[in-house]
């Protein structure tokens, strides 16, 4: 069992393919944007795709794809399955992850006040970058419409979206430029 697509860059076929160790074709056996954990039970086979467990069960002839099942959808991103079709355990979860800022005083490493989270309007924060002086901060925000590039002066706090979608940005030292 293999989790990935048919060649290099070919993403349409990303999905849970099924591989004969004597060698031979691979066959698809669900189309599907993430693939997680498997587990046979007896001639079935769970596994994860996103947020859904999904039962395949194994032909005697050559497999068909279309012999998958979804048995569950779950309220987060699944981690393991194991178990049989009749009783399986799964693992789901969410992560958040955000930015805080914390002034220090860049001649001495001394911390000059309270470290704050830095407003977050929903999602993810990540791949921050500021300029020399801190006044300038980008940083990437991944939120239920998608992701964005976010431009922030610190002083005043004012915040606006610089790009959709978001990349991994490098302010040059000034705060005059942002490359991403």
């Amino acid at each position: 069992l293999v989790a990935g697509m048919a060649g290099i860059g070919d993403s349409k076929s990303m999905g849970m393919w099924l591989a004969p160790l004597a060698g031979g074709k691979s066959t698809r056996l669900r189309m599907l944007p993430t693939c997680g954990s498997a587990e046979w039970s007896g001639n079935s086979l769970l596994f994860t795709a996103g947020s859904e467990v999904w039962a395949w069960d194994s032909p005697t002839g050559p497999p068909r794809k279309s012999m998958s099942r979804k048995l569950v959808t779950a309220t987060g991103g699944l981690g393991s399955v194991r178990g049989s079709l009749s009783h399986f355990v799964f693992s789901s979860g969410t992560g958040a992850s955000h930015l805080w800022t914390l002034p220090l005083d860049l001649n001495t490493g001394k911390v000059r006040g309270q470290m704050r989270s830095l407003v977050n309007a929903g999602g993810n924060q990540h791949s921050p970058a500021s300029s020399a002086d801190g006044r300038v901060l980008v940083y990437g925000q991944r939120g239920p419409t998608g992701c964005e590039l976010r431009l922030r002066d610190t002083k005043s706090g004012r915040e606006s979206v610089l790009k959709a979608p978001c990349g991994r940005p490098k302010v040059s030292p000034d705060g005059s430029k942002v490359a991403y």
